[in-house]
C-alpha cells in the first residue's frame, strides 16, 4: 500500500451517518421483536371445540366438545351424519355429508388429555389442506373449504368466520 493511501483510511471516519441509522434500525427491530415475543399475551388453553357446517342459507354448529365436563353434543339434525368413537384419551370424531352413502367424509380427533384437536383424514381434495391443521390453543383454527366445515374453540375471541 502507498502512504498516501494509508493516510487517508486514518482520516476516514470509522463510521458514516447513514450507516448509524441502518444499526439503529435494526437494533431498534431486534428490540421489538424481543418486546412481541417475550411479552406477548398468553394463550388461552382449549376449554371446548365446535364444528361448524355452513351451507348456502346458514351456519349449523352440528359437534360441540367440553373439555372440562369431557362431554360432546350432537345436533339433532345431524345424529346420523357424525359418528363418534371414544377410545382411552381420544375420541374419534367422523363426519359423512352423505350419511347413506357413507361418502364425503372428515375424520377428527380429539384428544382429550391434551386438550388438542387435528384432523386425521378427509376426501375433501387432493391436497387435503385440513388435514394439515391442528389446535391446541384457543386461537386455531381448523377450516376444511370443499366441506364448508370450520372447527374452533369454543373460547375463542378470533370473531366470526363463514365460508361463502
Amino acid at each position: 500500500m502507498s502512504q498516501k493511501t494509508l493516510i487517508n483510511a486514518k482520516n476516514q471516519k470509522v463510521f458514516l451517518p447513514l450507516d448509524l441509522v441502518i444499526y439503529g434500525a435494526i437494533a431498534l427491530t431486534i428490540a421489538l421483536l424481543f418486546i412481541l415475543f417475550v411479552f406477548a399475551p398468553q394463550k388461552e388453553a382449549l376449554q371446548g371445540i365446535s364444528i361448524i357446517y355452513s351451507d348456502q342459507n346458514a351456519e349449523h354448529t352440528i359437534f360441540t366438545y367440553d373439555f372440562e365436563t369431557n362431554k360432546y353434543q350432537i345436533a339433532d339434525d345431524f345424529k346420523d351424519k357424525v359418528n363418534v368413537k371414544a377410545s382411552q384419551d381420544q375420541l374419534k370424531v367422523t363426519i359423512y355429508f352423505f350419511a347413506k352413502e357413507k361418502t364425503e367424509v372428515n375424520i377428527l380427533i380429539i384428544d382429550t388429555k391434551g386438550k388438542t384437536v387435528r384432523m386425521l383424514d378427509a376426501d375433501c381434495s387432493y391436497h387435503k389442506d385440513c388435514v394439515k391443521m391442528q389446535i391446541a390453543n384457543s386461537r386455531d383454527t381448523i377450516i376444511c373449504v370443499p366441506h364448508h366445515l370450520i372447527i374452533k374453540p369454543t373460547n375463542s375471541d378470533s370473531g366470526d368466520i363463514t365460508l361463502g
